[in-house]
């Protein structure tokens, strides 16, 4: 029987983008690293842009007592411009190849990367804070009856073009004659024929705001839809 519950959208989302986040960030400090490594080993002098042709510049140097004229660069900034002054870095061995500083492109990998990891880890977070809260309120919550009102599609979620469905649940304190409504994890089968039925609700002693609707029973039965 496959648990109609499934794993939560939301743990897999946050798997998902802790690992690419994670991977976006080692890039670009990994490109940070080997650019600073390798400018370290050449020679900075100034030259200037001569030209600006298709997307690519052409620059002037002088470099171990040699002038290069009409250089092409293996980089392009839309903020370039004729005239403009630039750090050129010289390897010895190749004089003739001028390289420019490029820490943007590892920044922008980096911080991206870190945006990622944060969502990803922030979902993974919710995702155990989420569990731990269930275990607690099963161990340590009062179970009540509560009737079945409602089912509907939480739109909200989109996994393989389909959106899960949510149970809604009603109960009446007889204490108090209040009215307490209850929202189920994700179910990836339609429990419509539940409407009308009863479910059990773990809910805390002193808040019930705090609370876990248990469908657990529905892995005994394979519904379809």
């Amino acid at each position: 029987m496959t648990d109609q519950r499934q794993k939560s959208p939301y743990r897999t989302l946050g798997a998902v983008f802790t690992a690419v986040g994670v991977l976006a960030l080692l890039l670009g400090l990994t490109f940070y690293l080997l650019q600073r490594q390798d400018l370290a080993s050449r020679q900075p002098v100034v030259g200037s842009i001569t030209a600006l042709e298709s997307s690519t510049a052409y620059v002037d140097y002088t470099a171990g007592g040699q002038a290069y004229s009409g250089v092409r660069l293996n980089y392009y900034s839309s903020s370039m411009y004729v005239g403009q002054r630039i750090t050129l870095y010289i390897d010895p061995d190749r004089p003739g190849q001028p390289a420019v500083r490029q820490f943007l492109m590892g920044f922008i990998f980096a911080l991206l990367g870190l945006i990622f990891a944060c969502i990803g880890s922030g979902l993974l977070y919710y995702q155990r804070r989420k569990r731990r809260r269930r275990q607690y309120l099963l161990q340590n919550g009062r179970p009540i009856t509560a009737q079945v009102t409602d089912v509907q599609r939480d739109a909200c979620i989109h996994v393989n073009g389909r959106s899960p469905w949510v149970v809604w649940a009603q109960y009446v304190d007889p204490g108090s004659s209040t009215i307490y409504q209850f929202k189920s994890d994700s179910l990836w089968a339609d429990p419509t024929a539940l409407v009308g039925s009863t479910v059990r609700v773990y809910v805390d002693r002193s808040d019930y705001r705090r609370y876990w609707v248990d469908t657990s029973f529905l892995d005994r039965y394979h519904i379809v839809g």
